[in-house]
This record gives C-alpha cells, sequence and structure tokens, in this order.
C-alpha cells in the first residue's frame, strides 16, 4: 500500500504479511428463566486471517518489523472448534530502523507468558472435544532494549515487572460481571441476561 502526500512529493510504502490464526472465548446469550437444562454459554472460536506489517519504506529510509517466535498463546484458523497448534502468527521480535545516511538502529523485544496451569476447564466446554490448551498462556512483554544493527552499541533494557496476581486462563469461570477474575475456580455456571415470561409480558433482566 502505497501513500502519498497530495502534492506527490513524498510518499512512503507499506508491505505486509499474510497472518493467519485463531482463538477461543465465550459465547453469552439469553436464557428463559423456566429452562434450566440450556446452559447461558457456548465455546466460541475466533478466526482471523489478516494480516501484519512487514515493512514501512520511503526516499529517507526503512522501518522493518521483525517477526519473532510462533506465539503459543493462539490457535491455528481452521474451522473447527479444534485448538490445533498455531504455526503462523508470531511475537514482534524487533523493529529496525536505517536511513540513507547508514544509520540504523533496532528495539529488540523480550517475552514470556503468563501460564495457568492449575485451573480445569468447564465440563460443558469439554464437551466440545476441543482439547483447549493454548489459553492457558498469555503473552507478556518482559524488556525493550535499543541495539545497534551490528550488535554492538547498545543500551540497557527497559525491564517490565508486573504484579504477582494470579492470571487466569481465558476461558476461567472465575470472573464477575464484567469479566475481571474473581478467584472462584470452581464455577459451574455465568451470570446470564434471563427472560422471563408472565403471560403476554416478557421481562429481559441483564444479570
Amino acid at each position: 500500500k502505497r501513500m502519498e502526500t497530495e502534492d506527490g512529493l513524498f510518499a512512503i510504502n507499506l508491505s505486509y504479511t499474510q497472518e493467519n490464526y485463531g482463538y477461543h472465548t465465550l459465547s453469552m446469550f439469553p436464557v428463559d428463566g423456566s429452562d434450566n437444562a440450556t446452559p447461558e454459554y457456548g465455546l466460541v472460536k475466533n478466526i482471523i486471517q489478516g494480516v501484519r506489517l512487514n515493512q514501512i519504506t520511503s526516499s529517507n529510509g526503512t522501518v522493518s518489523f521483525i517477526p519473532g517466535a510462533v506465539r503459543t498463546d493462539l490457535s491455528d484458523n481452521g474451522a473447527t472448534m479444534a485448538d490445533n497448534v498455531n504455526v503462523n502468527a508470531r511475537t514482534l521480535d524487533s523493529i529496525k530502523i536505517s536511513n540513507t545516511a547508514g544509520n540504523c538502529k533496532k528495539f529488540k523485544f523480550t517475552y514470556s507468558y503468563f501460564t495457568d496451569n492449575t485451573t480445569g476447564i468447564n465440563t460443558y466446554l469439554a464437551s466440545y472435544g476441543a482439547n483447549l490448551q493454548t489459553d492457558k498462556n498469555r503473552l507478556k512483554l518482559d524488556a525493550v532494549q535499543e541495539i545497534a544493527c551490528d550488535n554492538v552499541t547498545n543500551v540497557p533494557p527497559h525491564l517490565f515487572t508486573y504484579f504477582t496476581e494470579f492470571v487466569p486462563r481465558r476461558l476461567s469461570f472465575g470472573i464477575d460481571h464484567w469479566g475481571f477474575y474473581n478467584g472462584v475456580n470452581n464455577n459451574d455456571k455465568l451470570v446470564p441476561t434471563y427472560k422471563t415470561v408472565d403471560g403476554a409480558n416478557m421481562t429481559t433482566i441483564t444479570g
């Protein structure tokens, strides 16, 4: 893609690389107050067929976005509920900036994951047969470091620290009405929107 000033004197070109992945989330929907058999939630697999920015070029220089390791907190983009391994979507390893005068530096990113290996999956969600695993990981940025492109000159990295509270898996039922973690990991229900029918009148109560 090309972006150009109105007078045509300056322009930048943006190039992209295809990137496909998926991830599982919960879907909530209203339930009839008289129906105690139908769960108020279901499993959803979001399928992303998109692109990631690869490079920006201009007459003055280039900015390159270097992909890193394959992300383990994402699934494949197959059109099934299966939680197959992601082999396409990657972290951003570094951003490399260079100009026509020969100057070059890059910003290197270091990551790890918040991982929840203790919280089990809800029985009903497990019945989808998806063998859900990737939702246990949450990508975490640990450091950013400025480095010369010859890898000789560098500055000390900027380090990130996080609160020590437990970070649950994405499909944990230990959440409150607003989706924040509340530590109650043995929930088998969530607060739905109820519809109660009284004669010809229907009342909707948002949980």
